[in-house]
This record gives C-alpha cells, sequence and structure tokens, in this order.
C-alpha cells in the first residue's frame, strides 16, 4: 500500500499522540530523529525494504531485529507500521511536522545547533539569545557536533536556517566558479 504526503499528518499526529502517552514527545522525536538519522545514511537497508523479492514479514523481522534495544519501544513498533503501511519516503516528512507542532505548542522555539567543534555552555547562551532576538520569542536550541562541517555552525529553528559553516562556504564558492 503506498501512501501519500497527506498520510504523513496522520502518521505526525500518531507519533505525537505516543509522545503524550509517555509524557516526553520531545524525547520521542529525538528518538526518532536518531533513528531518521540511522536509516538516511544506511544505504543497505533502504534497498532491503524497498525490493520486491522480500516479503513483508522478512522486512518486519528483520527491522524489528536491528530496531530492538537501539531505540525505544514505541519509534520501534511507530517504525514497523511506518513499513508496514508503505510510508518509509515520508519519514523525514513526519520528523518535520512533528517538530514543528511540537515548537508551536511549547510556546518558545526548539531548534537545532549543529557544531563542527564542540562550543561551552556560553557560546550556546548567547547564539541563543540571538536567534530569540531575531524569531520574537524564546529559542532552546538542541546542541548537535557534526566534524562533516569542517568549521562553524548551522542554526535551524522552525523556518530560520543560518549556515556559518565552512562546508556551505566552500559549497557557494563552487557554484559560483561553476556558473562562471
Amino acid at each position: 500500500m503506498e501512501t501519500s504526503c497527506a498520510d504523513a499528518d496522520a502518521f505526525a499526529d500518531l507519533l505525537l499522540a505516543m509522545g503524550a502517552v509517555t509524557d516526553s514527545p520531545q524525547e520521542l522525536l529525538e528518538e526518532y530523529r536518531a533513528f531518521l538519522e540511522w536509516y538516511s545514511a544506511n544505504g543497505e537497508l533502504r534497498s532491503f525494504l524497498g525490493a520486491g523479492e522480500v516479503t513483508g514479514e522478512g522486512k518486519r523481522a528483520a527491522l524489528e531485529g536491528i530496531l530492538r534495544g537501539r531505540v525505544a519501544s514505541p519509534i520501534v513498533y511507530f517504525v514497523l507500521l511506518l513499513q508496514e503501511r508503505g510510508g518509509m519516503h515520508l519519514a523525514a516528512r513526519i520528523e518535520a511536522l512533528v517538530r514543528r507542532r511540537i515548537e508551536v505548542r511549547g510556546g518558545g522555539s526548539a531548534g537545532e545547533l549543529l557544531c563542527a567543534a564542540p562550543l561551552t555552555d556560553e557560546q550556546v547562551s548567547l547564539i541563543e539569545a540571538e536567534v530569540g532576538r531575531i524569531l520574537g520569542r524564546e529559542a532552546k536550541l538542541r546542541v548537535r557536533h557534526d566534524p562533516s562541517l569542517i568549521g562553524g555552525c548551522v542554526v535551524r529553528a522552525g523556518h530560520f536556517v543560518f549556515d556559518w559553516s565552512v562546508q556551505s562556504r566552500l559549497a557557494r564558492i563552487g557554484e559560483s566558479l561553476a556558473a562562471g
């Protein structure tokens, strides 16, 4: 059964409801985000799950075996349902929908701060204050280390994206050179 983008809303609602039951929608979202990052980087698993010659039961058993012990049980059940309903292609959209809905409910702005190098608490607080000033509301950023940035950092909060990374600067230089 193939799913549509409209189904992403229903899946997002389900994930939020699961988070409400556990009293920790933000923690559940973090678990789901960790799964999503791992899944996105694992081309072999994506190919396996998309293979027509593998039965649904085989896919379910493999996925369940891989996920047990790596992510919280609610995420295991959610991902199994997503796979069973043909919705794995919606996984990133679901994460974005859930993140936005949690932000709206929380009143503040949850976001992400990707850094090439570790930052001090004071540096994170200064960045959160500036992002909050720009957005017009309090910003709370989840800090993650991402060495692929080479240097600098990237801030994502709501629709706000500011990229100070060396990686993006090099990409822009390359695009300029290619354009002539």
